[in-house]
């Protein structure tokens, strides 16, 4: 598979999609002929084609991981392979049906070239998951957002270095969204150059 993708991962509200919207004032490309995959969404699309109807929030409740590893792979096939490079924007560890979940098989498969995982302070995360109303998200504490997060960055760190991958960690605050989307559109530069 292309190495040619840029796995942006992070726990629910980090920052994700924000500083991917703004990495696009960076690099112009983002978003045309580098696609930008939200695997939620895509995860939902594949789901109710298989006759599985979940909203955002509790689609990881309705299939079992088998049936997740199946979709995340026919995703990868019809929104990635098209295309000379792509961004994933996507948890590589999550909450499924109660457990901590992580498919390093499938990142084998996807083998992207680095990975940019969006950090942010827990209690951030907790102010910013309250506010955003148009989602049901598992409530979690601070102290559960730190340990996520930091079963996120292990889980990165070790893939990496399993598919001789990039890692970077990339820190989301108020203070620093430009910088911090600069060094996402450089990334992506960084793995599909101009």
């Amino acid at each position: 598979m292309s190495r040619k993708i840029l796995m942006v991962t992070g726990v629910s509200a980090s920052g994700k999609d924000y500083l991917l919207s703004r990495a696009k004032e960076h690099e112009p490309r983002l978003g045309a002929q580098i696609p930008i995959v939200s695997m939620g969404s895509a995860i939902l699309s594949k789901l109710s084609e298989l006759g599985k109807s979940a909203d955002r929030d509790r689609m990881k409740h309705i299939a079992t991981n088998e049936v997740m590893r199946d979709v995340v792979r026919g995703i990868v096939a019809d929104l990635v392979l098209p295309y000379p490079a792509a961004v994933l924007n996507g948890h590589i560890t999550y909450r499924q049906q109660g457990e901590f979940v992580s498919n390093p098989d499938i990142d084998a498969e996807i083998n992207p070239a680095a990975y940019a995982v969006v950090v942010a302070d827990p209690n951030d995360i907790v102010e910013w998951r309250a506010a955003d109303l148009s989602r049901r998200r598992e409530p979690e504490t601070a102290d559960e957002i730190a340990y996520h997060q930091d079963f996120t960055i292990q889980a990165a760190e070790r893939m990496a270095v399993l598919l001789s991958s990039q890692c970077q960690i990339i820190e989301n605050s108020l203070d620093n969204t430009n910088a911090s989307s600069l060094t996402l559109a450089t990334m992506v530069t960084d793995i599909c150059p101009k």
